[in-house]
């Protein structure tokens, strides 16, 4: 959760890959109450024979761009709480099915939040995003580099990011594919608000932890962020 540094209201925001499971989904529907959560940033959303998500009457669901051309390749979907006034929210349009966006005005400044999905096999989104910051149109008075948080599933491992102990996971390959990650963070001089080395995946086969999922914000965001944290009781 994160509020603006000028005593604002809280924001907060609740991220988790479902691996396109219904019944996590309803499971995560069930458990997220909408009097304290504004956001919620689902990667692996589960889609249903009708090309939609589930929800319930408190969300509004924000799906990727590309959504309704290819609904069976979406991996990211943004609920939008509907208490949250639609004055102040608008998506971002991102040309990926495992990117959404969206902007949020917080008093007088404008945060732009990134829900990601970026596959283990390759960093295709990676590079679209890099590619959509680079020919994004500012509207006047925008700083989107100095007001982003990125959050959501990048399946990648090094010893920045998972605990440094952790060394079956720094094979050559691992770190080799986490350095694009890496390198777009030094870019954009981007920040890791969850603390370092905390587990967020526990693996189906062998029952390790590793930490796929992660969240960082533009540095001057850091400050405004009150918690960030993993619920394994949930």
């Amino acid at each position: 959760m994160m509020d603006d540094a000028n005593n604002a209201p809280i924001i907060r925001f609740w991220q988790q890959n479902l691996n396109k499971s219904l019944t996590a989904q309803l499971d995560l529907l069930n458990e997220i109450a909408p009097q304290e959560t504004d956001f919620v940033f689902i990667q692996e959303p589960h889609i249903n024979f009708l090309n939609q998500t589930r929800a319930n009457q408190y969300w509004t669901v924000i799906y990727p761009t590309l959504h309704n051309i290819s609904p069976a390749r979406t991996r990211s979907i943004i609920l939008v709480n509907k208490a949250v006034s639609k004055n102040n929210w608008r998506q971002i349009p991102v040309d990926s099915p495992d990117v959404t966006g969206v902007e949020l005005t917080c008093a007088d400044s404008i945060v732009y939040f990134y829900n990601i999905y970026n596959a283990c096999e390759n960093s295709d989104t990676l590079t679209v995003l890099q590619t959509h910051w680079q020919n994004r149109t500012m509207r006047p008075g925008e700083a989107i580099k100095d007001n982003m948080v990125w959050l959501g599933d990048f399946n990648r491992h090094h010893p920045l990011l998972d605990s440094p102990s952790d060394t079956r996971l720094f094979t050559n390959a691992n770190i080799e594919d986490a350095n694009t990650l890496i390198e777009l963070i030094e870019t954009h001089e981007m920040e890791m608000v969850l603390p370092a080395g905390l587990p967020t995946l526990q693996t189906f086969r062998s029952g390790n932890f590793s930490r796929p999922d992660n969240v960082f914000c533009s540095a001057n965001l850091l400050p405004t962020f009150v918690e960030c944290d993993m619920k394994p009781e949930k």
